[in-house]
């Protein structure tokens, strides 16, 4: 089931972004003593040569434990959709363009990433803004065996994907997973600042208290972090919002308690 996956995939990098002390913790426990010198044999399964040995996975642990923590990821349709697309194209190509080491991860980028460019992919579903970017790994499924891996990032001097999944200011997030012929399969992970689908029809949608699935829908299609706060700050507050969503502009209503209306309006192109 590729959703349950994903929210899989999601609840790790999520551990770490959120709780990222008691996450080394984990590692440290959990991956802790599965070295002999560059090989790892990791608790799901497989041996592995690396570059680095255990040297990469305390680099990460001490990188998590000075960390601040920072926001939850969410995963969006859409974005899965792309993340699917790209893998697709990976798997149709075929191409091994990395040796199966550091447990199959390898460092990727939107730059970098063969296949359909992530602007490309990400307009023909919707808007976005803000940072950008994916990353790629090779032969692993499991998602604690994917996130543990792109997170140390063996071999990568930078810690790209490291520093890439742990990057604050992401918050939206699409995976896709695909077999892959020489590699076995291929996992992408694609994060955005802010993403949202368009709506193709006109819509307006009332709440009051918690979000329904419907206003969640109209609110995801809303091109804006700060007019997303206008309504659910609100909402938090217990007062009455209601979004008038057209496919060029939103005017969000706040009914305050005294009975009075705040209105803002939002146009985009």
């Amino acid at each position: 089931n590729r959703d349950a996956h994903a929210f899989s995939v999601l609840e790790q990098i999520n551990r770490a972004r959120t709780n990222p002390k008691g996450y080394a913790a984990f590692l440290s426990s959990h991956l802790g003593g599965c070295y002999s010198g560059t090989t790892f044999s990791p608790p799901w399964g497989g041996r592995v040569t690396t570059a680095e040995g255990e040297a990469a996975l305390q680099d990460l642990i001490a990188t998590l434990n000075k960390m601040a923590p920072s926001a939850a990821l969410r995963l969006v349709a859409p974005m899965s959709e792309c993340s699917q697309q790209l893998a697709d194209e990976i798997a149709a190509a075929a191409t091994a363009a990395t040796p199966r080491t550091s447990g199959g991860a390898t460092p990727r980028t939107s730059a970098a990433a063969a296949g359909s460019p992530l602007s490309e992919r990400l307009l023909a579903r919707g808007k976005w803004s803000g940072s950008a970017g994916e990353a790629v790994a090779f032969g692993v499924r499991q998602p604690e065996a994917i996130v543990a891996m792109l997170l140390v990032s063996d071999g990568d001097t930078g810690r790209r994907n490291r520093e890439f999944l742990l990057k604050g200011d992401l918050r939206s997030a699409g995976f896709g997973l695909a077999d892959h012929a020489a590699q076995g399969s291929v996992s992408v992970i694609t994060l955005v600042t802010l993403f949202a689908r368009a709506l193709k029809e006109s819509t307006t949608v009332e709440c009051q208290g918690s979000a329904s699935e419907k206003f969640q829908e109209v609110l995801d299609a809303i091109p804006s972090q700060e007019a997303r706060a206008v309504a659910t700050d609100a909402l938090v507050q217990g007062k009455k919002v209601t979004l008038e969503y057209n496919p060029d502009g939103v005017q969000i209503i706040v009914e305050e308690r005294d009975g009075s209306k705040q209105v803002s309006r939002l146009q985009w192109g």
